[in-house]
């Protein structure tokens, strides 16, 4: 009996699933539709957090290519269909990227399982597994949902040192700001030499989302690099625009942003055995310091 008339999956030796042909086009345009979202999500998160249209730029060529190579590999795993018929093989692309360098990708097909054996497997797992494996399970989640610019700011931070946080507020000219209009304006990203300086306030708003990083109060020893903030492009335009959409009070509200206590267990597990933090990735684990050696 076929695998299709029997409706059971193929299985390789390796105990791997073997995606049909037929089928592989379906799941890489259920994927790339997917990644369109995101990336669709992302820039109206850059748009109102008022970075201009240079991050919703980067996120559209971004997605762009990652759709081109979707296309490559779904049209490189039509022509191997028949050659490679019932041998395992690594799904692995080549393509160019935009400065010119040769990128290697794993092909990897979302093998989706129904939502009924997903909460059973988890309630299994839940019986036998020890607090270790919990934590272990939980930190895996966390790391998985970032990008390598976010792990280089918690790296930074991971060595206790508080950085200079800035957000725009509107409201009566004396007290707390009554509402919040733009947030997350860092003195991170330098120190921590991330790619897209001007994503630093998304990077921030997910990692306090993740509870991975807090807000402390201002710190005076940081007045530096608060007016470094102050003078980007980007905070005086967003100053710029909220003076010019309402006639109230428009207030900067200096803060300061640490590693939080789940921040630390992560990175103390993750890194337990190595030394000083941040050493492997190749900057100063001390903030102060490095953003002196920046300016």
């Amino acid at each position: 009996m076929s695998d299709k008339t029997s409706g059971r999956k193929r299985r390789s030796g390796a105990g791997q699933a073997v995606v049909p042909a037929d089928t592989l086009p379906a799941r890489v345009g259920e994927f790339a539709g997917f990644m369109g979202k995101v990336a669709e999500r992302l820039a109206a998160n850059a748009r109102a957090s008022g970075l201009g249209g240079r991050a919703a730029e980067r996120l559209r060529k971004a997605e762009q290519g990652l759709l081109r190579t979707l296309r490559q590999r779904m049209d490189d795993a039509g022509r191997d269909a028949g050659r490679d018929a019932g041998r395992d093989r690594p799904g692995q692309t080549t393509y160019v990227s935009s400065d010119g360098s040769e990128v290697s990708r794993t092909f990897v097909i979302p093998m989706l399982q129904s939502p009924k054996r997903i909460l059973e497997d988890l309630l299994q797992r839940s019986i036998d597994q020890t607090r270790d494996q919990a934590e272990e399970d939980l930190y895996a989640l966390m790391l998985s949902e970032l990008v390598p610019d976010e792990a280089r700011i918690l790296s930074l931070l991971s060595s206790g040192e508080p950085q200079a946080l800035m957000h725009i507020g509107v409201g009566s000219p004396f007290g707390t700001p009554g509402r919040l209009i733009a947030e997350n304006f860092c003195s991170v990203g330098r120190p921590a030499q991330v790619k897209l300086q001007e994503c630093v306030p998304l990077y921030v708003a997910h990692l306090l989302a993740l509870n991975l990083v807090d807000e402390g109060p201002e710190v005076q020893a940081l007045e530096s690099r608060y007016q470094i903030i102050e003078g980007e492009r980007d905070f005086r335009a967003a100053m710029a625009q909220a003076r010019s959409q309402t006639r109230l009070s428009v207030r900067m509200v200096r803060r300061t942003l640490v590693i939080s206590k789940l921040g630390r267990r992560l990175w103390a597990t993750c890194t337990e055995g190595q030394q000083a933090a941040g050493e492997s990735a190749g900057f100063s684990a001390s903030p102060l310091s490095a953003i002196g050696q920046g300016e």
